[in-house]
């Protein structure tokens, strides 16, 4: 386990019992922070700027340079999600964005964010989001009527 050290003074004034200040006692603690949380805020940035590509977790942990367990076993306990979820959120949420540019189809829009519109993500959309892409893109274009008015 690698750590990155650090030094913290806490101060301590020791009083008179008039109340005034008689001695300072400073007390130095090294502490330590755990390399690996670094490693998984590291790992997020990877997956940020990379959420166009296809998934994939051994590159991601060759990345980070960690085992996939280990690195899945700390991103969640750090992140609150697997790789993959965070990863899939990302997706989600960029393709609902393509969604909003009506210029494209639904197709293409999933297409621009590196997804299939008939593959897992369709179906991933539906069960986050709680409407399918179509239901979603009418909402929308039901709201840019709305501000019309």
């Amino acid at each position: 386990m690698e750590y990155k050290t650090y030094q913290d003074i806490t101060n301590f004034p020791l009083l008179r019992k008039d109340g005034t200040v008689a001695y300072v006692i400073a007390v130095f603690m090294t502490k330590r922070i755990y390399q690996s949380r670094l490693d998984t805020i590291k790992t997020k940035e990877y997956i940020d700027t990379h959420w166009l590509d296809n998934f994939d977790l051994d590159k991601i942990s060759n990345h980070a340079g960690l085992s996939r367990h280990h690195l899945t076993r700390l991103f969640k306990s750090f992140i609150g999600a697997t790789p993959y979820s965070y990863y899939q959120e990302i997706k989600l949420e960029k393709i609902k964005e393509a969604l909003g540019d009506l210029t494209l189809n639904i197709s293409e829009a999933f297409n621009s964010c590196g997804a299939d519109y008939s593959g897992g993500f369709a179906e991933a959309f539906k069960k986050k989001i709680g409407m399918t892409p179509s239901e979603y893109r009418k909402t929308l274009q039901a709201d840019e009527c709305d501000n019309r008015k």
